[in-house]
C-alpha cells in the first residue's frame, strides 16, 4: 500500500520500500518534482547549487491587478506612470500556502505604483521603477501580500 503525500497541490501516492510495479506513478511524481524544482538553482563550476528564482516580465495598465505567475516579476506600465487597483493591486497568493514574490521595476518612465491596503500590507505605497524592488510574502492566514523588504 502506497503512502499518500501532497505534491504541488495534488494528492500523490508514492511507493513504500519493497513495493514494485510503480512505473507510471513514479514517473509522474518524478516528472512533477523535476518540473517544480528546475530553475530553483543553477550549478556553478564545481556543482555547487546557486539559488535562482524563475522570472517573467510584463506591462501593466492603470488600475490593473498583478497576478503572480512566477516568483520574480519585472514590471513596467503600458505607458507613463500608473497605479495598480486600489482594491486588489496583487491577486491572492496560493491557498493555504505562504509564497514569496519579488517585484522589480524595468523602466525609468513607465512606473507602477503598488498601493498599500489593496490586498497588500506595505510600509506605504511603493513606486516600482527602474532599480526599485519590493519583496512580498503571501500571508495566507490574513489574506494579504505583506512587505518584507524594499531596495533601490
Amino acid at each position: 500500500m502506497g503512502l499518500t503525500q501532497n505534491l504541488f497541490g495534488a494528492s500523490r501516492t508514492i511507493p513504500q520500500t519493497g513495493e514494485t510495479s510503480w512505473g507510471s506513478e513514479v514517473t509522474t511524481i518524478l516528472s512533477k518534482l523535476c518540473y517544480g524544482t528546475d530553475g530553483l538553482a543553477h550549478l556553478l563550476g564545481s556543482n555547487i547549487p546557486l539559488a535562482a528564482w524563475a522570472m517573467t516580465t510584463g506591462s501593466l495598465a492603470a488600475s490593473a491587478t498583478l497576478t503572480q505567475t512566477h516568483p520574480v516579476h519585472f514590471i513596467a506600465s503600458t505607458g507613463g506612470a500608473v497605479s495598480l487597483s486600489g482594491t486588489t493591486a496583487i491577486a491572492d497568493g496560493p491557498t493555504a500556502k505562504n509564497a514569496l514574490l519579488a517585484v522589480l521595476g524595468s523602466s525609468a518612465s513607465d512606473t507602477v505604483l503598488i498601493p498599500d491596503g489593496a490586498n497588500t500590507t506595505l510600509n506605504g505605497p511603493c513606486l516600482v521603477e527602474l532599480g526599485q524592488a519590493i519583496l512580498l510574502l503571501w500571508d495566507f492566514s490574513n489574506s494579504t501580500w505583506r512587505e518584507l523588504a524594499r531596495a533601490r
